[in-house]
């Protein structure tokens, strides 16, 4: 027994209308998430590098600034004669003094406030309190010289960038993605060892 297919059927069958629209909406999705991808990637890394170019300036300001006190030459106080190299005092090169945008012990509130200010002139996003200088031995500089010869260390933490679209267009494509819309980026540290401490502007 012969089976005979209606026409309307067949030409069902061979009708190809709106494959090009199904192409295109699959293409489409791809196309956007890979150029918002490269947008905010973009963004991120111009973020990051901000907050790296405002360490540098701040270590600087930080190397130029008396913000350090009630330290010693080298560090420790030592009996040793003027003029010994910090290298011979026990603990020069061991000692660490951490100060924050919001102050610390041993720390001038007027130099940190030059710090902050520089910081958040070139990366607006900082907050005092993610503002860290850390001052720590080197061994460098001798005993009488008036001042110590720390290497300082200014870093700014809790770098973050909210993504815009990249999570969303994930989500609509899969409901169940874990793409987090934050993403923590590293810290951002400059160290410079700090001969003109506090010889600078005040």
């Amino acid at each position: 027994m012969k089976i005979t297919i209606p026409n309307h059927i067949n030409r069902l069958k061979q009708n190809e209308d709106g494959a090009v629209l199904v192409e295109f909406s699959v293409v489409a999705v791809l196309m956007l998430i890979i150029t918002f991808s490269l947008v905010e990637f973009g963004l991120v890394y111009n973020k990051f590098n901000s907050a790296q170019k405002a360490t540098q300036a701040a270590a600087r300001i930080a190397s130029t600034r008396l913000i350090l006190e009630g330290q010693d030459d080298c560090g420790p106080s030592t009996t040793l004669p003027a003029g010994t190299d910090c290298s011979n005092v026990p603990g020069s090169s061991t000692w660490s003094v951490t100060c924050t945008g919001a102050g610390g012990n041993g720390c001038n509130m007027t130099g940190i406030t030059a710090v902050v200010s520089t910081v958040q002139s070139i990366y607006p996003d900082a907050e005092p309190a993610d503002i860290q200088i850390v001052f720590s031995g080197t061994g460098y500089g001798f005993v009488g010289r008036g001042r110590p010869i720390p290497a300082i260390t200014v870093s700014i933490q809790n770098i973050d960038y909210n993504f815009v679209t990249i999570g969303k267009l994930l989500s609509a494509l899969d409901s169940q993605s874990s793409f987090s819309q934050t993403l923590n980026i590293d810290v951002a540290q400059t160290t410079i060892i700090g001969e003109d401490t506090g010889e600078g502007v005040s």
